[in-house]
């Protein structure tokens, strides 16, 4: 064999190395949705609303939800919006909640709420590095949990109140069952004599991370003459 077929036939053994170490990503269940919504009362007349979406597959979900009573006595409103997307090698999820109720005069009153469901079960076909990113955070009457579990029992888990929450961490996934879980909801009343609010948000990364394919033999193939 001269030097050029040995240099082709260590390539392709290298290729066909990095090919079988390569993890993959499948999604086998969804529940991805965004809810609001809102009632207000004052003296003169009550009304109610409300607005959701939800993703039908494993497609990329980019939708908002918004419900908006306003009277002259008092407003109530509730949100919800997500952006996510599923790939073989990477989730991401960026979403979040917001609420409010007002009441301007004695009789008057109003509340909202709002929720951005992020949840997706997923399998890994082989042993795989991960890094687990980003930030939730809720404020008021607002509430932003995130976890991460598989076969193990509970990987990452936190929860957000009144607080911005970095999130980070790394590990190694074994072949198996995983489940992403971010909720981010909350309500909030208001009267003549008071005034609510609540939010929350999350920016999420789980990112499979890529093996560099090792060399066979400790050889190291270049560029090479026949």
């Amino acid at each position: 064999m001269n030097r050029g077929s040995l240099a082709l036939s260590l390539a392709a053994t290298l290729l066909a190395v990095s090919a079988t170490g390569a993890a993959t990503l499948t999604p086998v269940a969804q529940n991805r949705q965004v809810t609001g919504s809102s009632f207000a009362m004052d003296s003169a007349t009550s009304n109610t609303d409300s607005d959701s979406h939800t993703a039908p597959d494993f497609s990329a979900f980019n939708q908002g939800a918004s419900a908006l009573v306003s009277l002259s006595g008092a407003l109530g409103a509730g949100s919800g919006h997500q952006n996510s997307q599923l790939t073989a090698t990477a989730i991401t999820a960026v979403g979040g909640h917001a609420a409010n109720g007002e009441g301007w005069e004695e009789s008057g009153w109003g509340d909202g709420s709002g929720r951005s469901l992020f949840d997706v079960t997923f399998t890994v076909d082989a042993s795989v590095d991960y890094s687990l990113t980003g930030a939730i955070e809720a404020f008021d009457s607002g509430d932003t949990q995130i976890d991460f579990s598989g076969p193990g029992g509970v990987i990452y888990q936190d929860w957000a109140n009144g607080i911005i929450l970095p999130v980070s961490q790394t590990g190694t996934l074994a072949p198996g069952t995983y489940t992403l879980l971010i909720d981010s909801q909350g309500g909030a009343y208001g009267d003549f004599f008071s005034y609510g609010y609540a939010s929350g948000y999350y920016d999420v990364t789980l990112q499979l991370l890529a093996v560099d394919a090792p060399a066979v033999g400790g050889a190291v193939v270049q560029g090479a003459s026949p």
